[in-house]
């Protein structure tokens, strides 16, 4: 049996690092949910504030992003969603803080 030529040798360790290396994508925002846990009954209504600290400037054009919060019972399945627009203008630096419910 042969040894690799060092070209095919390299070409495989090259593909190798380039499978290996891909970098995740920047965050845009970074998020804070308060409480991170509820126990609620049933008909119960708690406020989660959020706080979204926005990174990355968005495409200019667009509407306000969309926030989609979910309350996930214990099992994780999706029990009620609140799907609301931002409270207020992205702007790359200025956090926006509000409080649902």
């Amino acid at each position: 049996m042969r040894a690799p030529r060092p070209v095919a040798a390299a070409a495989l360790l090259a593909a190798a690092w380039l499978v290996g290396c891909r970098a995740e994508p920047p965050a845009v925002a970074r998020l804070e949910a308060r409480p991170t846990h509820l126990r609620l009954g049933f008909g119960e209504a708690a406020g989660v504030e959020l706080a979204f600290e926005p990174l990355a400037r968005l495409p200019d054009g667009g509407a306000r992003p969309i926030v989609f919060l979910h309350l996930l019972d214990e099992g994780g399945l999706v029990v009620r969603t609140f799907d609301h627009e931002l409270p207020e203008p992205w702007r790359e630096g200025s956090e926006i803080r509000y409080r649902a419910r």
